[in-house]
């Protein structure tokens, strides 16, 4: 029997989405710009902050001219040794008490840097860096739009009035860290410690009012603000979306309820409010997050949480830098207030700054850290891509499915295959009983093809009326899809979604390598160098996965039915779209889409063995590809 030709509405949909999908691609690819980089112009004030305040806060950063050069009165410290838990090497200065830089000696700046046999400083993970010249971490100043109660004496390292010399604290090593102190005059001393302990991954801030006479303001509040650290947010890291965060909770002393927020860094607001203590509800935590790692501050004591009574949020830098957009960091700013003591005495705060891995598996490590296991929570919900129902659950059990997978094979990327084998197996009863359920109902609709087509053709001048009669007719004979046809592609889609927005966060995958060319499973799989603006690399598994589908699509005969071969041959170039989208992707979703496509192509080999090869006149639309 001679193989019947195409129709001419195929060829002419076929011959329009081609060229329509490869213009898409190339300008994706080649010529589409880069977004306007944000915030070259000052913020305005964000209500309820006065101009004075909003352009102090604006300001500072943004005044390189009153910091001291880089290299000057620095001190940089080796807390633990490298490779251990919590290791860190940290960078001071005495303008400012600030911390200028802290590496994790646990971490890789970029995969496989850590492997020569003495690293250079450069190759472990800056979490916390200046991003301009004077941006400095956990720097401490008087809170802004209010009377000043040392106007000679700028706490952060800004210029003295009276030497024009930048303002230095007096520092003193210790043992497992550094101590700053500086005369504020009147008998009053504030003193800052940053201490290290072996095998947490924190440092304990230490704030200090210590006063040596009798002051008539005793029992008065000082207002202080404390910079938090900044990390850094390369564009690089920006998977459908800036990951980077300020996180906050507020719990209710009484009753234990819960409060958080989240706030994303905004380039047109000064500051926004992240949380704040009112009554028995009280800050239990606060701080900043990037794709992998956080730095969050939290109270040491019931005085110390007291005193810290709100959080406000800034974003940072004001211009762009080397990767990292203008106005795309988000900074804490922590609230406090310090009592003015008696004479003889001190006052003392004390917060624990955690810095390190964002991974729900980390913050059970140590009861402390289980607070944050909300960001986890946050990360999981793909907003930015796809909301679906239950995604977060989703995307815990896929985490947790993994770890377990990789513990038993110690490698992520077969993990991944064996998760994608795992999800498409116990879907094979399934698969096969929508495909016999779809072909008897294309083999029905066949039968019963020249009776409807005869009511057609019966009531042509009469639409309303051939539509009553064609839907008696299917009523009658039960002419409905099965619902099963679709269930496959409901559950899988979930599993996607979830998988989506787990590997997006996952710490647990970061530099880490799987096979041949594949170094880092968090980022694309990078075969070769490129340096386009939209394509910095050469991709190869999403070309792969994009190939095993269209071979997948081919096999699939097309329907005879003029509508449903139209949608089939819409549905053969899905693939394209779907790679294109996700070019740029983490190659561990790569290694799960390229599983799953190989997996289509043997189960299709074996399905078409057990029912044998479908017929162009019974075949349906193709459904959608099974992720």
């Amino acid at each position: 029997m001679p193989k019947p030709d195409k129709p001419r509405m195929e060829r002419r949909l076929t011959g329009f989405l081609l060229p329509v999908l490869v213009l898409v691609l190339v300008y994706m690819l080649f010529f589409r710009e880069k977004p306007a980089q944000p915030g070259h112009e000052a913020p305005p004030a964000a209500p309820p902050l006065t101009q004075e305040q909003a352009q102090a806060l604006t300001t500072r950063a943004d005044a390189p001219a009153t910091r001291p050069a880089r290299g000057q009165a620095r001190r940089e410290l080796s807390l633990g040794k490298p490779g251990e838990k919590g290791a860190f090497q940290a960078t001071f200065d005495s303008a400012g008490a600030a911390l200028v830089r802290l590496r994790l000696l646990d971490h890789s700046a970029e995969p496989g840097s850590l492997r020569q046999p003495s690293p250079p400083p450069e190759a472990y993970y800056a979490l916390v860096d200046e991003m301009e010249r004077g941006m400095w971490s956990v720097v401490l100043e008087e809170e802004p739009g209010r009377v000043r109660q040392f106007p000679l004496t700028p706490l952060d390292g800004g210029v003295d009035p009276r030497t024009g010399q930048p303002q230095r604290w007096d520092q003193e090593d210790l043992e497992d860290g550094v101590r700053f102190s500086l005369e504020l005059g009147g008998g009053l001393t504030l003193v800052r410690t940053y201490r290290h302990v072996p095998g947490k991954r924190e440092l304990l801030l230490g704030i200090q009012l210590r006063a040596s006479t009798a002051r008539p303001d005793v029992g008065a509040q000082y207002r202080f603000i404390l910079r938090g650290p900044t990390l850094p947010n390369p564009k690089a890291d920006w998977v459908f979306g800036n990951p980077a965060v300020a996180f906050g909770r507020v719990v209710d002393q009484k009753t234990q309820a819960e409060l958080t927020k989240v706030v994303r860094p905004e380039a047109k607001e000064a500051w926004t409010d992240l949380v704040a203590a009112a009554g028995e509800n009280l800050i239990d935590f606060a701080g900043v997050s990037n794709r992998f790692f956080a730095a969050f501050l939290y109270p040491d004591d019931r005085a110390s949480r007291e005193a810290l009574y709100s959080v406000h949020v800034e974003s940072v830098p004001p211009h762009p830098q080397g990767g990292i957009d203008a106005h795309s960091v988000p900074r804490a700013l922590y609230s406090l207030r310090l009592r003015v003591p008696d004479a003889g005495s001190a006052t003392e705060l004390n917060y624990r700054l955690y810095l390190g891995p964002k991974s729900a598996r980390v913050f059970g490590e140590d009861k402390d850290h289980e607070r944050f296991a909300g960001i986890i929570e946050h990360d999981l919900n793909p907003g930015c891509f796809c909301t679906i129902p239950g995604s977060v659950t989703m995307g815990r059990v896929l985490l947790w499915l993994l770890n377990l997978f990789h513990d038993l094979v110690s490698s992520w990327g077969v993990a991944i295959m064996m998760l994608t084998v795992l999800v498409r197996g116990s879907l094979v009863p399934l698969n096969l009983r929508m495909q016999r359920s779809m072909r008897a109902f294309g083999e029905k609709m066949a039968r019963l093809k020249p009776e409807m087509e005869a009511i057609q053709k019966r009531y042509a001048k009469d639409p309303k009326k051939q539509r009553e009669e064609m839907a008696v007719f299917q009523r009658k004979h039960k002419l409905f899809p099965p619902l099963g046809g679709c269930l496959p592609i409901f559950i899988t889609m979930p599993i996607f979604i979830g998988l989506f927005a787990a590997i997006r966060a996952a710490y647990e995958l970061r530099h880490q390598p799987f096979f041949l060319w594949i170094e880092d499973l968090s980022q694309a799989d990078q075969l070769f160098h490129i340096g386009l603006p939209w394509v910095p690399h050469f991709n190869l598994l999403p070309l792969v996965w994009i190939g095993l589908f269209l071979i997948l699509q081919l096999k699939m005969p097309l329907p005879s039915d003029p509508q449903q071969r139209q949608v089939a041959v819409i549905m053969r170039y899905m693939p394209v779209l779907f790679g294109v989208m996700l070019y740029n992707y983490a190659s561990g979703l790569m290694v799960y889409m390229v599983t799953s496509a190989a997996w289509s192509l043997v189960e299709q080999k074996i399905t078409l063995k057990i029912l044998g090869p479908m017929r162009t006149d019974t075949a349906t639309p193709a459904p959608m590809p099974m992720f």
